[in-house]
């Protein structure tokens, strides 16, 4: 059985009903989460640090340790081949955007989860098989 393992620093805090929910978020939310998990997946640490809240960042112990992170989620899922599906789910009051995508080490989709404040920045994010997807708030 394939497991993923993620460095306990990157929080997993996180998701309104949905009008609540879109007016919490920036217009080209989207944009903004589909922005973030390619940087995530290509490396691109010092592009999410800045886009992180000063409390994520405080919690993730700096860009070397994001560097860390993303070491070991590229060396258990390996290289993203299709993108599944991308939306943005209510959890915990907050705003999250949901990419589930299909990786070529994984027998499974791995879903990358980031909560999005009102302003666009990163307070929260995670990363599991889509099949452990957590419960999100109800509509």
């Amino acid at each position: 059985m394939h497991r993923l393992i993620v460095a306990a620093g990157f929080a997993l805090v996180f998701a309104l009903p949905l009008a609540a929910q879109e007016a919490r978020l920036p217009a080209d939310s989207m944009e903004i989460g589909q922005k973030y998990t390619k940087w995530f997946l290509a490396y691109e640490a010092d592009s999410l640090w800045s886009h992180m809240t000063p409390e994520m960042q405080e919690r993730n112990g700096g860009v070397d340790h994001l560097v860390d992170m993303m070491d070991q989620v590229a060396l258990q899922v390996g290289t993203e081949m299709e993108v599944l599906e991308e939306r943005y789910v209510t959890r915990n009051g907050k705003p999250q955007f949901w990419h589930t995508g299909r990786f070529s080490e994984m027998p499974e989709p791995i879903q990358i989860r980031w909560v999005i404040e009102p302003d666009g920045r990163i307070s929260g994010a995670g990363i599991n098989p889509a099949s452990q997807a957590p419960a999100v708030d109800p509509e």
